[in-house]
């Protein structure tokens, strides 16, 4: 799905109707709010109302915790778009299931890049609780980079040090900080500056902050995430409606637990379809096995007529159509083709020629077909020949190698907050399209082979044997 046709503006909430939705708020997804769901018209509606210093022209939104940069930097070492299907299937599988969300919620969303291919985004979290404000320009640029790649404890980290007169080094989110020192120096203190900004969940019951960016699961990631961001969005969702915390606490619980009732009946409901689907199967099985063995005993009927008429030319001409298909080919490359001395074909006698077809020139062919398979056609599709051939990504020289600018954060809005970084590709080589090439062209052979010698070899040469009997013997 195209993210234009995720994001419509019909479907866009004002403040009170996003109140309206209750608990169920802090799992709202803003990305259907605009294609920056930390900057659109409705959270700007909420950042005024928590956070009283909040102006926009000076300020703006950011998403605290994000997953992009976790898997890029530090759980699958590349970004989202440059993994298999199977790796970001099981990545969205791990978000979908260890998140609370709406049904028609997506995951993922397909982008047309700078020569109009398609390629998959994953989406960050935008709810609630992912979200914050810092002054425009720097330090949310800042805090995407290394060493801090975009993890929220990191950031925090250099915060506290600021207020405690310890910020020391050369990075460019403590310039960034320093940079700002009006916009913190409005706080009294690191404590002060997490209350306001609704920050108290990402420190741990003892008061020391939560290590996201030590977790070595990406699965434990996402769910210590989920649920700061749920917390949070409590946290923040009590300011709007003037309530109190552990009352949408508890409300939410139960939110999740009628859920879970529901889906627990969906899942009864399914379990019923699913024992009716199997008895339907097993009773399809049985027909289509049925079918399967009245075709067999079909085949050898008719090959069975086919040996009492004929008899012994029903496997000559097997034989026949073997050599003429096998052996005969080998000896126009090596004699004629190659020119290589005369081989002992002449001296072969029947049962050698069987030998050479049975031994040598069948398994040659099945050997060259799964070489070939096996290493330049794995997983490949007819249709995308290039775009599956990382295998032979290692093969590569440094000299094919082109830049790409990877886009780790961007703004539509504000060209001071895009990070473009500086990735590396390969081209395309012409060896490897023909490579694929002649695996399809060598199965297709193969196809062909099996087709002409055990099937079609018996039939025409039969019809063939009946034809000239009757024209020369029967007349």
């Amino acid at each position: 799905m195209l993210i234009d046709e995720y994001i419509r503006k019909e479907d866009t909430l004002s403040l009170e109707e996003f109140l309206e939705l209750d608990v169920d708020g802090v799992i709202y997804d803003f990305l259907k709010e605009g294609i920056e769901p930390d900057r659109t018209e409705l959270t700007k509606e909420i950042y005024w109302k928590i956070f009283p210093w909040y102006d926009d022209k000076v300020h703006s939104g950011d998403t605290l915790n994000t997953y992009r940069s976790a898997i890029m930097r530090d759980f699958f070492g590349k970004p989202y778009s440059s993994l298999d299907r199977e790796q970001q299937e099981n990545i969205i599988s791990m978000i979908s299931s260890n998140t609370s969300h709406f049904d028609e919620q997506i995951f993922e969303f397909d982008m047309i890049g700078k020569n109009g291919q398609f390629y998959k985004q994953i989406c960050n979290s935008y709810k609630l609780g992912n979200f914050g404000i810092f002054p425009k320009g720097k330090i949310n640029v800042a805090r995407s980079k290394p060493p801090h790649n975009d993890y929220f404890d990191k950031a925090l980290e250099e915060i506290a040090l600021f207020y405690r007169g310890k910020l020391e080094g050369d990075n460019e989110l403590k310039r960034a900080i320093l940079d700002e020192k009006d916009y913190f120096n409005q706080f009294e203190n690191i404590e002060d500056f997490i209350e306001k900004n609704y920050l108290n969940d990402f420190f741990d019951d003892d008061g020391y902050l939560i290590s996201l960016s030590e977790i070595e699961d990406f699965d434990d990631y996402v769910l210590e995430v989920e649920r700061i961001i749920t917390l949070r969005g409590l946290r923040i969702l009590s300011r709007l409606r003037d309530e109190g915390v552990e009352d949408l606490l508890e409300a939410y619980k139960r939110s999740i637990e009628d859920k879970i009732s529901d889906l627990e009946m969906d899942v009864r409901t399914l379990e019923g379809k699913v024992i009716d689907n199997e008895n339907h199967t097993e009773e399809v099985l049985e027909k289509k096995t049925s079918k399967f063995i009245s075709a067999i005993k079909a085949i050898f009927t008719v090959y069975g007529i086919m040996w009492e008429e004929e008899g012994f030319w029903f496997y000559l001409t097997t034989i026949i159509y073997g050599a003429l298909f096998g052996i005969y080919p080998l000896y126009i490359i090596f004699d004629i083709i190659l020119a290589e001395p005369t081989w002992f074909w002449g001296g072969m006698n029947f049962l050698e020629y069987i030998y050479m077809f049975g031994i040598v020139v069948y398994p040659t062919m099945c050997f060259l077909t799964f070489i070939f398979v096996r290493f330049f056609w794995r997983k490949h599709s007819f249709f995308d020949l290039w775009d599956s051939m990382g295998i032979f990504d290692k093969h590569y020289s440094k000299d094919r190698k082109k830049e790409y600018d990877y886009v780790l954060h961007e703004s539509r809005y504000d060209s001071r907050e895009t990070v473009v970084e500086k990735r590396e590709k390969y081209s395309s080589d012409p060896v490897d399209f023909f490579s694929n090439l002649l695996a399809i062209i060598i199965i297709i052979l193969k196809l062909l082979w099996n087709f002409l010698i055990f099937i079609t070899a018996p039939l025409v040469m039969f019809f063939a044997v009946k034809y000239i009997k009757k024209e020369y013997y029967y007349f």
